[in-house]
């Protein structure tokens, strides 16, 4: 779904066809580069849900691009984040809180 007054569109992030986080790409090809980026590998592996890693080894990561919910969570949850301009990701799963259990 393209993003209100940009050229980028809202991209979903899954696991294994779970969706897990949108975030904004200019086009599929742009969203597709994510998936092999070893920083997001090693960030997924650090982050847990329900008290599992989001993302194993073995898992297959994939985009899509998102439907209306998914786009309008993506920019609800980048403006409660106040973040610069590199890449935000915003998780479409409650992420666990370190310290909390699951």
């Amino acid at each position: 779904m393209k993003s209100p007054g940009s050229s980028e569109r809202t991209f979903v992030l899954s696991i294994d066809e779970f969706p897990i986080a949108a975030f904004l790409a200019k086009n599929y090809s742009e969203a597709r580069e994510l998936v092999h980026e070893q920083w997001l590998h090693e960030d997924l592996a650090s982050k847990t849900f329900r008290g599992r890693p989001l993302w194993i080894a073995d898992a297959t990561l994939s985009v899509r691009s998102a439907d209306e919910f998914e786009s309008k969570t993506y920019h609800e949850g980048k403006a409660a984040a106040e973040t610069g301009d590199g890449l935000t990701l915003v998780f479409l799963i409650p992420i666990d809180t370190p310290g909390k259990e699951a």
